[in-house]
């Protein structure tokens, strides 16, 4: 792996799976099935074992182990978040979105914060992570199609009152679109 001017052995030559995101690889050795990841120049084993899926986002590995097990990788430790594999779940950006029962819940910067309880209809809405997210934030829509927004580990809603048609997050600038054809943009809590 090239990585910051320095050419790095990881101990294969043939992967069966890999992804990649900021400072992060992961990989499978196709010859043992061990699951890997190269962090910050390091090649860390996680399983002994092919995962069942895996998702990457810039940091931070989530997968789900042979076993069934969801975990995550982050900051040189793996974290067991769930006994089983979430029914709605993915990596992006710098966040980790996920489902446990009717609730949704997103991992930033090393915490696991509540999005939505008792939610389950809002799963179209939030995966596959229509909107995006930014370093620092992440945006949906609630049941009745209000934005709403993570942003540096607090949840702001009434953003706008009109029903959201369309959202995208690109650095932490919400565009959204309403009505027929109306295009605004939420930033440092105005909307423009």
């Amino acid at each position: 792996i090239f990585y910051r001017g320095k050419i790095y052995d990881i101990g294969t030559t043939e992967i069966l799976r890999g992804a990649a995101a900021e400072d992060i690889v992961s990989f499978t050795n196709k010859y043992t099935n061990e699951f890997s990841v190269f962090y910050k120049g390091e090649v860390i084993l996680l399983e002994t074992n092919l995962p069942q899926k895996t998702g990457i986002a810039n940091g931070m590995i989530a997968y789900v182990d042979y076993g069934g097990t969801f975990k995550l990788f982050y900051d040189y430790g793996t974290t067991e978040l769930l006994s089983n594999e979430p029914d709605e779940w993915g990596a992006a950006g710098y966040f980790l979105t996920y489902t446990n029962g009717p609730d949704i819940l997103t991992f930033w910067n090393g915490k696991t914060y509540t999005l939505e309880s008792n939610a389950r209809s809002l799963v179209p809405s939030i995966f596959p992570f229509k909107g995006g997210g930014g370093a620092n934030s992440i945006a949906w829509t609630d049941k009745a199609g209000k934005l709403k927004l993570f942003f540096k580990g607090e949840i702001k809603t009434n953003i706008t009152y009109e029903i959201i048609t369309d959202l995208e997050v690109v650095r932490d600038i919400i565009v959204f679109k309403s009505g027929i054809s109306t295009t605004s943009i939420y930033w440092e809590g105005k909307v423009y």
